[in-house]
């Protein structure tokens, strides 16, 4: 039963069925709705939006902020699995970006299907794919024979993983600690691990990324949260800098 104290349960009952007579109808049912918050609509600052997070994707229902439209879209971003230049991405996009045709006149429950749709769209196609590594090629040092597909890139990351561990290790004696950006700039600076073919200084990034998180995990290194955004790896042998005179 309905608190009839409450103004936003009284609106959302009073919609739940009905059909909306104007899209002022459907913003005042949005706005009571629970699990949905008005935000800034990607369309522009003409657009009332409205978000709301399914699973793990937020999906955005909005529409022009005009006396004369009747309209509303349900948008989804691309999945990041979906490459741009994919086929499947064209197909993909026409799903995840819906409009719904004369708002007046409709209720909730169609547009909620629309929506449920979309989600189930995005969720379809989010599912992480097995990258494709036969084009890597990587030469585990001077005078040996190039590896090739996923031998190559496991290598790489062996070699990196214990470079990185005498790295940071090394200067743990002298008090010293290190961004990922650093650790990254550093490794890619020298050979042989700057010579891995076919994949991005980007991805090779995360995949150091990737790595120092694996080792603090694993007990091998130290991760200093002080600043989450920009976390800093010690080794454990790390003693503090004296300074002159101590």
């Amino acid at each position: 039963m309905t608190d009839v104290d409450d103004p936003a349960a009284r609106v959302a009952e009073r919609y739940a069925s009905k059909k909306f007579d104007s899209m002022y109808d459907l913003q005042l049912f949005m706005e009571s709705l629970p699990g949905w918050k008005r935000v800034k609509s990607l369309m522009g600052s003409k657009y009332v939006a409205f978000t709301k997070k399914f699973g793990v994707v937020n999906i955005e229902l909005g529409w022009e902020d005009s006396v004369w439209n009747r309209d509303a879209y349900i948008y989804a971003p691309m999945p990041r699995s979906v490459g741009f230049d994919g086929p499947e991405y064209e197909a993909l996009k026409e799903k995840l970006y819906q409009r719904i045709h004369d708002i007046p006149g409709k209720s909730w429950p169609h547009i909620e299907k629309t929506l449920l749709d979309v989600a189930k769209a995005w969720k379809g196609s989010s599912k992480r794919q097995k990258k494709d590594r036969s084009s890597i090629r990587y030469k585990p040092g001077y005078g040996q024979d190039y590896l090739q597909g996923d031998e190559a890139y496991k290598r790489w990351l062996s070699d990196v993983r214990d470079f990185l561990q005498r790295e940071i290790d090394k200067s743990a004696q002298h008090g010293t600690d290190w961004t990922t950006r650093d650790l990254a700039d550093w490794v890619m600076q020298h050979s042989p691990f700057d010579g891995l073919i076919g994949v991005s200084r980007r991805d090779m990034g995360k995949a150091i990324s990737r790595l120092l998180n694996a080792m603090a995990k694993a007990g091998k290194i130290e991760k200093d949260t002080n600043n989450p955004r920009v976390p800093r790896w010690l080794g454990l042998n790390w003693v503090p800098r004296k300074r002159p005179g101590w």
